[in-house]
């Protein structure tokens, strides 16, 4: 009988184990997800903010100036604002990274990294609306807003859909309480 008990509690602790390797490796690949990610917000960031939409002057006073911010200064707020969050949070994003993450879905540093990923795409994104706005003619305005507009919701549709069977697929592999 107690070669019976051994072996229940033999595969009891090789099942938590090997639990535990699995969210090991879940973890793994969150992290370099996330790094990739954000290493790619970080880049686009420094290179939307070193050269902006529109290029800039060539010659005169204003050489080397940004023409967007000449004759859209509202709409270069709005751009500087969205890139300059955008790098910003990617390089708080990356220092927390470095501290590895525990794969614990309460984590502080996690629920910030996905926090500010969202702030961080979502302020990319006004960026890329003010520099489409800029640099679209007075005549053409209308249409490409409905464009940008309907397309933005598509996306949040199909976003929402891909993070609902992405968490469905991750807590069946968890076995997480609902």
């Amino acid at each position: 009988m107690a070669s019976r008990v051994e072996e229940d509690q033999e595969t009891a602790t090789i099942a938590a184990e090997n639990q535990t390797s699995s969210e090991k490796t879940l973890q793994k690949a969150d992290i370099e997800l996330l790094m990739v990610i954000i290493t790619f917000i970080g880049t686009i960031s420094f290179q939307a903010g070193t050269n902006p939409p529109g290029g800039v002057w060539q010659e005169g006073p204003e050489a080397g100036k940004s023409i967007m911010a000449s004759k859209n200064p509202s709409q270069f707020v709005v751009f500087i604002v969205g890139v300059t969050v955008g790098m910003v949070l990617s390089a708080a994003q990356l220092l927390t990274l470095m501290n590895e993450l525990p794969y614990n879905k309460l984590s502080d540093s996690r629920n910030f990294i996905y926090c500010s990923l969202g702030i961080t795409i979502t302020a990319l994104g006004f960026a890329y609306w003010s520099s489409l706005t800029a640099l679209t003619p007075s005549s053409m305005i209308l249409e490409v807003r409905i464009v940008l507009i309907t397309e933005l919701s598509i996306g949040v549709v199909i976003v929402a859909i891909i993070v609902y069977i992405q968490k469905k697929d991750v807590c069946s592999k968890l076995k997480c309480n609902k």
